[in-house]
């Protein structure tokens, strides 16, 4: 499973409160999360505020904790540096205006999380977003699984490639 959501522009003029807050926060642990939640739950008992919140919540609660020693192998945080863009040539993070020369502010993250629940064990979801990327994309994509037996008598099912669906959103 892979959640994307890639901003083809820089900060523009947010730099106070971006350099604040950087692509973890201000991307990553809000809105990429709730797109992470309502794939991964399980329908709710009803179509109401509170069952989808509830379904919402255990799917968030079922996130293996990632154990501090292991952070560098489930996350990469990194910082847009100065190029071209549309043939235009762009300043870097540290070249916007009102960002400090040293900051270290992520603009880009991308981490791997596991739900430990009876659906998802074993899944590994990749959530990735930032800015000034070569594409403004927003999407998931699901990869299923190969099929627990063989489907058609004459094609083995480690020949066939797995589907893919591509939701963009």
């Amino acid at each position: 499973m892979q959640i994307t959501v890639a901003e083809s522009h820089g900060i523009e003029k947010r730099a106070d409160y971006y350099d604040r807050a950087g692509a973890l926060r201000d991307m990553l642990q809000n809105h990429l999360m709730q797109l992470l939640t309502v794939v991964a739950m399980e329908p709710p008992p009803a179509l109401e505020a509170d069952a989808l919140r509830d379904e919402k919540v255990k799917v968030l609660r079922s996130i293996r904790p990632i154990a501090k020693r292991a952070v560098h192998a489930h996350a990469i945080r990194a910082q847009y540096a100065r190029g071209v863009v549309d043939g235009k040539n762009v300043v870097g993070y540290q070249q916007e205006e009102n960002v400090e020369a040293n900051s270290v502010t992520e603009t880009f993250v991308a981490a791997k999380f596991y739900i430990d629940n009876w659906r998802w064990r074993g899944v590994p979801f990749y959530l990735r977003t930032g800015k000034r990327l070569p594409h403004q994309t927003s999407m998931i994509a699901i990869r299923f699984r190969h099929p627990p037996q063989q489907l058609f008598r004459e094609t083995p099912v480690e020949t066939i490639d797995p589907n893919w669906i591509l939701l963009s959103i």
